[in-house]
């Protein structure tokens, strides 16, 4: 059943045989190394491919399209494409910035009147080149799921742009039948001509807003909830499967505020997390969400026993249950991460939402005071695709340096008691053998468990809690 609603099968056969709860992405451990690939070649212009995935902005990003048209006119004087260059939720808001589009590396210009027509180019040196004018012009569009379509910056509707008697008649769009369901697109017409430099195509780059929900923002646990479900470029996931308090929560959360001291100097605050990105729908589902997860810092958990997908936010919590002598069963397991595995540098990658969203880095140490004797250096690099801002990358990739200090990776059997507990809680161990009074652990993992008497119960996998790693991290904005 699951493996129907676009999950995949291996993961949801384990999760319902073997794991009454547990977490199935970002994996606790700190060797654990996130992926690093930016994915820069959704945000390009690039030739045809039928095979390839239309994007999904989800905030503000700038991106380029996919090509899913191109027609000659029939005097061979210009060129009409149609390009892709984003999916649209149902519950989405989109619009495009037209004051920060770029025709290759210049920025454009539009007509005052005529919205679509391009009548300059600027360089970043401030060349202005007025060549163009005439000669490029971008119709842009949305249209809903049910494939109502509305102009973005002009008056012609897709059909007229793309219908005229310039185009061969068995070519031509027709009033009905394409409608582009759920998608932003654009329609540029390029007139052939040397001294304007427009004997073809320079790559076109968007400035796009994709918000959901009438929030004006694209908060994560909406995104995430958004894309789990979509059945057009997300998971499928039926909405029953979905636990939407976990949602709320993980909205709630990311709209606390946290400080920082911008360029200027003084103090500001914003909100803790926003997704400002650009997904690629022809990518693994898991591997999308898994994104969406690592820039609100965050899991994603399974639960067999309520049969939902929910988000576990990784955040100060206080011991929702507790274990010791009474109701641990057998051996507690405890191991450490390796010390040539203990990560002690971060150097996180962001589109920079300043620079057109250009790939930029926050690279942040342990502080050497904090490293144990003869520990090697151990860099772990992370991609946040989601964040377009160097503030919250701050703030991400310190908390992974700080849950790094954090290495202990404790298992046991415990009664059915322990059956309660769902993955990614926090709870207290008490053991005298190791030291520990109402230690903090983060459940990582819930099997139901036979145990050496013959009855059922449960059996834990944890990883070592800290609130400290939740402190406000001084971050200067640059």
């Amino acid at each position: 059943l699951l493996a129907s609603y676009g999950v995949p099968a291996a993961v949801a056969q384990f999760a319902a045989t073997f794991a009454a709860s547990m977490i199935v992405s970002r994996a606790f451990a700190p060797n654990q190394q996130a992926p690093t690939t930016q994915q820069n070649n959704i945000r390009q212009q690039v030739p045809p491919d039928p095979t390839a995935g239309i994007a999904v902005v989800y905030g503000d990003a700038y991106t380029g399209g996919r090509f899913v048209d191109a027609v000659l006119t029939t005097d061979q004087k210009a060129m009409y494409y149609v390009m892709a260059v984003s999916c649209i939720s149902p519950n989405g808001q989109f619009t495009f910035d037209t004051t920060k589009m770029y025709y290759g590396d210049r920025l454009i210009t539009f007509d005052g009147t005529d919205q679509t027509k391009v009548v300059s180019l600027t360089d970043a040196a401030g060349n202005v080149d007025t060549k163009i004018s005439g000669n490029l012009y971008i119709n842009l569009y949305k249209s809903t799921s049910a494939g109502t379509i509305t102009s973005l910056n002009g008056a012609s509707a897709p059909n007229v742009v793309m219908g005229g008697s310039d185009i061969d008649s068995t070519l031509r769009w027709p009033s009905s039948g394409r409608q582009m369901n759920g998608l932003a697109f654009a329609i540029v017409k390029l007139n052939y001509s040397s001294d304007a430099g427009t004997t073809n195509l320079s790559p076109i780059t968007f400035k796009a807003s994709h918000t959901l929900n009438g929030t004006g923002v694209a908060k994560p646990g909406d995104v995430w909830y958004d894309y789990i479900t979509n059945t057009q470029y997300g998971g499928a996931v039926g909405s029953a499967f979905v636990d939407t308090a976990s949602v709320a929560a993980l909205n709630t959360y990311s709209d606390g505020l946290i400080t920082y001291t911008p360029t200027g100097g003084g103090s500001a605050t914003k909100a803790r997390y926003r997704m400002n990105g650009v997904l690629d729908a022809g990518q693994n589902v898991l591997s999308n969400l898994d994104k969406i997860m690592s820039c609100s810092d965050s899991w994603m958990a399974y639960n067999a026993a309520a049969g939902q997908w929910s988000i576990v936010i990784n955040k100060a919590e206080t011991a929702a249950f507790a274990f010791d002598d009474n109701n641990i069963i057998g051996e507690i397991r405890v191991s450490a991460t390796d010390i040539t595995q203990s990560v002690n540098q971060v150097e996180a990658k962001f589109p920079n939402g300043e620079a057109r969203d250009q790939p930029d880095y926050v690279n942040l140490s342990t502080p050497s005071g904090l490293l144990y004797p003869n520990e090697p250096v151990n860099k772990y690099s992370v991609s946040y695709d989601l964040i377009n801002d160097n503030v919250r990358a701050q703030y991400l990739a310190n908390r992974i340096l700080e849950q790094a200090r954090e290495d202990l990776i404790v298992s046991f059997n415990t009664t059915y008691y322990g059956i309660q507990v769902d993955a990614g809680a926090v709870v207290s161990v008490t053991n005298s053998d190791y030291g520990w009074t109402n230690k903090l652990f983060r459940v990582v993992k819930v099997n139901e468990a036979s145990l050496p008497d013959g009855s059922l119960g449960a059996r834990l996998e944890m990883s070592e809690y800290s609130a400290a790693v939740y402190d406000d991290f001084d971050i200067t904005q640059y």
